[in-house]
C-alpha cells in the first residue's frame, strides 16, 4: 500500500511539470490549440402583464405574442360564459394588464317567468341582456339596471303599465224650430242634429306586478262646446181620404180631442161666440183654438158626424177639448177621447202648431 501510494504521488507531479514545460516553451514543431468560440445567443426579456382575477391580481412575464397564447401558458381556462377586459386576440404589450369576469350564476324574478343562468356581466342591466331579458317601457330592477350585480346572484323585475280612462261628462245642446215645407204638417223632421259638447277628466292609473296602484285624476277639461240642433215643423199640407162611420172624408189635418157635450138649456140660450144659434153640429172649441183660424172650419168627429166650429169655451180640462152642440131634446153626454178631422178647403192661414 505505501509503494502503491508513492507511485501514484510521484507520476503526478511529474504529469505536471511535463504540462508547464510544454505550456511556457513549446518545442520546436509542436501546434498550438486554441480554446473553443462561445455559442452566440440573443436575450429576449418577458413582457409584464398585470392578471386580475375577480379580487386576486398576479404580475406575470410572458414573451407570448397575443392574450389567448399567455392564458394558455399560464394555465389559465376560460369558460365560454366568462369576459375580459381585452380581446383575446389583442397582442400582448409590456405593462399590459388584463382582468377576467368569470361567469356566476343569476336568478331572476318575474311576474312573467322566473329564469336563471350564467353570466360574467358587472351590472344588472348587462345581466339580464345576458340571460335573454330586457327592461321594457316602464319596468324597472331591483337593484337598479346601472347597479352592480349583488353577490348572491339575485335580481327582481317588476312588469309596469299604465292604465288611462277618460270619463266623459256630456253638456247637453239645446235645439230650435223652423218651418219646413218640404215636411207634412204636424210632423217634425231633424235639419241639422244637436250635438252635445264633453268635459273630459282623464285617470291614470300605473300598474305593477298586476296590482292596479292609486289612479291620479287629471283635467277635467272641455273637450267641445254643445251645438245646438234645429228641428223643422212640416207645414206641407196634404189632402188625405179616409173612410169614417162609412163616409168618405177629405181632410188636410185631423187631431185628438176630448170631447163633451152641451145644450141650450145648460149653455144659458143657444147664443155662441160666431152668432149662429147652438143646435147640433155646432162646436165649441178653446178660445185660443177659435182664433188661431179654425172659427167656422168644418169638421168631422166620429160618431157625432159632421160640424163646424162656431162657438168658444172654457177649457176646462186643457188642450185639446172640443165642446159637441146638441139641442135640448136629442143631447147625449160626451165625455171620452176622439179624433176631430179638419176637411177640405184649407183655410188661407193656418198654424204650424196648435195654441
Amino acid at each position: 500500500m505505501g509503494l502503491a501510494l508513492f507511485l501514484l504521488i510521484a507520476g503526478s507531479v511529474l504529469l505536471a511539470s511535463f504540462v508547464r514545460a510544454h505550456a511556457s516553451a513549446p518545442e520546436s514543431g509542436s501546434v498550438s490549440v486554441n480554446p473553443l468560440p462561445k455559442p452566440a445567443y440573443t436575450r429576449v426579456p418577458g413582457k409584464k402583464i398585470t392578471l386580475q382575477i375577480g379580487d386576486q391580481a398576479w404580475e406575470l412575464y410572458s414573451q407570448a405574442d397575443t392574450l389567448a397564447e399567455f392564458l394558455k401558458q399560464a394555465g389559465v381556462q376560460l369558460h365560454p360564459k366568462d369576459k375580459t377586459s381585452l380581446a383575446l386576440s389583442s397582442p400582448v404589450s409590456d405593462g399590459l394588464k388584463l382582468r377576467i369576469f368569470k361567469a356566476r350564476q343569476i336568478w331572476v324574478e318575474s311576474p312573467a317567468a322566473n329564469l336563471s343562468g350564467l353570466s360574467a356581466a358587472q351590472s344588472v342591466g348587462k345581466a339580464l341582456q345576458d340571460l335573454g331579458m330586457s327592461l321594457q317601457g316602464l319596468d324597472y330592477a331591483e337593484p337598479a339596471e346601472e347597479e352592480s350585480v349583488p353577490a348572491d346572484g339575485k335580481i327582481k323585475v317588476h312588469k309596469v303599465s299604465e292604465q288611462i280612462a277618460l270619463i266623459k261628462e256630456e253638456t247637453p245642446a239645446g235645439f230650435r224650430y223652423q218651418e219646413d215645407p218640404e215636411t207634412e204638417l204636424d210632423t217634425q223632421k231633424t235639419l241639422t242634429p244637436a250635438i252635445p259638447g264633453y268635459v273630459v277628466t282623464r285617470s291614470r292609473a300605473r300598474v305593477i306586478d298586476g296590482e292596479v296602484q292609486n289612479a291620479e285624476p287629471e283635467g277635467p277639461w272641455k273637450a267641445s262646446d254643445p251645438q245646438d240642433g234645429v228641428i223643422g215643423r212640416g207645414s206641407k199640407v196634404v189632402i188625405t181620404s179616409e173612410v169614417v162611420d162609412g163616409v168618405e172624408l177629405h181632410y188636410w189635418r185631423k187631431l185628438s180631442v176630448y170631447a163633451t157635450g152641451y145644450k141650450p138649456s145648460s149653455n144659458g140660450g143657444t147664443g155662441t161666440a160666431s152668432g149662429i144659434p147652438l143646435t147640433k153640429g155646432i162646436i165649441a172649441v178653446e178660445l185660443s183654438w177659435y182664433n188661431s183660424g179654425m172659427a167656422f172650419q168644418k169638421v168631422y168627429v166620429p160618431g157625432y158626424g159632421f160640424g163646424t166650429i162656431a162657438d168658444t169655451g172654457p177649457n176646462i180640462l186643457g188642450h185639446p177639448w172640443i165642446d159637441l152642440g146638441f139641442d135640448d131634446d136629442n143631447y147625449v153626454s160626451w165625455h171620452h177621447w176622439t179624433t176631430l178631422y179638419l176637411l177640405e178647403p184649407v183655410p188661407a192661414a193656418i198654424p204650424l202648431v196648435m195654441p
